[in-house]
């Protein structure tokens, strides 16, 4: 409180309006342009854990050998781990 009794912060309740919002983003998906119909699809077929193994095999089967060099054991590995954390936090 300050000097003449008053407080310096006055609290108004705002009413709570429930919403069901699934009903909400059912309709924004039906209105949505083709750009976002494109993004959705291939955010929903990237960020599925089949397209994880997908990547991984691709990966493993793209192994330099055992005669490489460590660079290329390197280079392997980052496209081992770049490709299936896309997938990973995309979901």
């Amino acid at each position: 409180m300050n000097e003449q009794g008053k407080t310096l912060y006055h609290h108004t309740r705002h009413p709570h309006i429930p919403r069901y919002v699934n009903l909400l983003h059912a309709a924004r998906h039906q209105t949505a342009s083709i750009n976002k119909k494109i993004a959705f699809a291939v955010t929903r077929g990237l960020g599925s854990l089949w397209c994880v193994y997908l990547f991984m095999d691709l990966a493993i089967y793209g192994f330099p050998g055992f005669q490489a060099t460590p660079k290329q054991y390197v280079q392997w590995l980052s496209k081992l781990l770049s490709s299936s954390s896309l997938s990973v936090c995309l979901q």
